[in-house]
């Protein structure tokens, strides 16, 4: 489920509700402004792409368990991408959008916790449906 802005120009698009989103290109550095009302509501920086080696994404791979949702979720890595597993259900590839923070398609965003010596301890889920639900690692 997408939903499309239009073009208003070259580097100018319209939100859901006709407000001007303008793309500029600065040395190199996107910057995306929206503006409400003829003043300007939000100007940030395109995020960088996050890339893991496979090592580093090997340290995610596990079981992870809820005792909230009484569920476990399985962590793989399959052709070199995480993988995650939830019970019955299809499994969706983990997208990296920071070290420790991967985008899960329609199941939302997964944050992972560090403890002692930088060792994963457990991660975190924010959905729509859900926010903050917490999965201690099993193994």
């Amino acid at each position: 489920m997408g939903c499309e802005i239009a073009a208003l120009g070259a580097n100018e698009f319209a939100d859901l509700v006709g407000n001007p989103i303008v793309f500029t290109n600065s040395n190199g550095t996107i910057t995306a402004t929206l503006t409400l009302q003829g003043e300007t509501y939000f100007s940030g920086n395109r995020v960088p792409d996050v890339h893991l080696s496979e090592a580093a994404l090997r340290e995610f791979v596990g079981r992870y368990h809820s005792d909230e949702l009484d569920a476990t979720y399985t962590l793989s890595l399959v052709k070199g991408a995480l993988n995650l597993k939830t019970g019955d259900g299809a499994p969706a590839d983990l997208n990296p959008v920071a070290p420790n923070e991967f985008q899960a398609g329609d199941l939302g965003t997964v944050m992972f916790r560090r403890a002692g010596h930088n060792h994963i301890s457990g991660l975190t889920l924010f959905s729509q449906s859900a926010r903050g639900i917490t999965f201690q690692k099993a193994d």
